[in-house]
């Protein structure tokens, strides 16, 4: 699902959160706006509350409710039964000279589910849209700035 050459509409909006429970509610809003086929790029420090994030938009799907989510950073890849099926991939481990072709990544992102990447500055030079990228900063051991950009395919 790779698509280069396109012309991309970008909506951005920031939020802050004091809470993990705050984080994980700004993944379910977001879950609202979400569709199979769109990839969601998390990007943020160790500890900054990617998985957190991922974990909101998991349990916001049909099917997610209640549902485990854990970050895949030792798996590379968690497939969740939801509506739409989501994979959750998480790149930190990946050796660096490594592409995340060799986990298979390409062939997870197609128009039947949505996909989450944890450390998606791991995919330099990658075009995947539709994309949402969510940064998060830590503000302090609390607090967090989370700015969230979704671009989407004019063509």
């Amino acid at each position: 699902m790779l698509k280069r050459g396109r012309e991309l509409n970008t909506i951005s909006l920031t939020k802050e959160s004091s809470s993990t429970a705050e984080t994980e509610a700004c993944g379910r809003e977001l879950a609202k706006s979400l569709t199979a086929g769109d990839v969601v790029l998390l990007y943020g420090d160790l500890g900054a509350g990617k998985s957190v994030f991922a974990r909101g938009i998991i349990q916001a799907l049909p099917g997610g409710e209640n549902r485990v989510v854990r970050s895949p950073t030792y798996v590379y890849i968690q497939h969740h039964l939801t509506v739409p099926p989501v994979n959750h991939a998480d790149l930190y481990r990946l050796p660096m000279n490594a592409a995340p072709e060799d986990i298979g990544l390409d062939e997870w992102g197609d128009s039947k589910s949505l996909l989450i990447i944890e450390w998606a500055e791991r995919l330099s030079n990658r075009d995947l849209s539709p994309r949402t990228e969510v940064f998060i900063e830590i503000v302090d051991e609390i607090h967090r700035k989370i700015q969230i950009r979704k671009s989407e395919d004019t063509n």
